[in-house]
């Protein structure tokens, strides 16, 4: 993120060039700091929200001290499906490049290939079981 750049929290559905029907999302928070799992903990409130177990007067709720003086009972959401995905350090900007950059290129084709052969494998017995 450019460092000042602004952006309020949203919320959006994906597009790509795959078909996700709705079923991903991209939530944006802006903050100066989080705590331990404040993300995860934040998200598991929404998908209760999305899903009809909330209603939406419980992010209100669950964020005035006033009403809600301790953490409500949810289970925190899964942080597979959840990235981090920019920071901002003000001035500060870092590069990767070199041996890191490498480093990082290897593995995320690793993972890309892992996911291949996962989603070809899953392919393989919804054909045998449809």
């Amino acid at each position: 993120m450019a460092a000042g750049r602004k952006l309020p929290p949203t919320l959006r559905a994906l597009s790509g060039p795959f078909d996700y029907s709705g079923k991903f999302y991209e939530f944006n928070v802006i903050g100066s700091a989080f705590l331990w799992h404040q993300v995860r903990c934040m998200m598991a409130v929404l998908f209760q929200v999305g899903k009809g177990v909330l209603p939406a007067s419980a992010v209100e709720k669950y964020l005035d001290l006033a009403q809600q003086p301790n953490r409500p009972s949810y289970t925190m959401a899964n942080e597979e499906p959840l990235m981090l995905y920019e920071c901002d350090f003000g001035d500060m900007e870092f590069e990767i490049e070199g041996e890191a950059k490498d480093k990082i290129v290897a593995h995320l084709e690793r993972v890309i290939q892992m996911q291949e052969t996962r989603t070809c494998l899953l392919e393989q017995v919804w054909q045998s079981m449809t």
